[in-house]
């Protein structure tokens, strides 16, 4: 189950992370999803994945991302992951030079006891073409 507000605060505490990131965490735990899995090629598989750590039903829209799933819910390290948490803004480089920002909305938060991840779950296929 999902840590009480007193378990994170003390977690969060712990953790070398601002308070941008903490309210980032508090608002994924607080909202639903930010957006529905969906089909967006022949290749998904979408799935919902009975959570008996989170004590809920979490998304999942490939295969790759069920595989992780089950990772997560049997990791004694993880705490908590939440599916499908608020976008976030991500900056990278172009071909060119020029620095680019980009919404984005990650595959998953993890709580973990030592740290919080945000997860964009592909395969090493699928990085290879966005890389190029």
């Amino acid at each position: 189950m999902p840590l009480s507000d007193h378990q994170l605060n003390d977690l969060l505490a712990r953790l070398p992370i601002g308070e941008t990131a903490r309210d980032y965490v508090r608002q994924t735990r607080a909202a639903p999803p930010s957006r529905a899995v969906t089909s967006v090629n022949r290749n998904n598989v979408i799935t919902r994945y009975a959570s008996h750590k989170m004590g809920n039903v979490v998304a999942t829209q490939s295969g790759e991302e069920l595989i992780y799933v089950a990772l997560l819910e049997f990791d004694p390290s993880v705490l908590e992951y939440w599916d499908q948490p608020p976008e976030v803004s991500v900056q990278f480089c172009t071909k060119d030079g020029r620095l680019r920002r980009y919404p984005y909305t990650p595959d998953f938060m993890v709580i973990r006891d030592n740290a919080i991840q945000i997860v964009q779950v592909k395969t090493p296929e699928d990085c290879e073409k966005l890389v190029k």
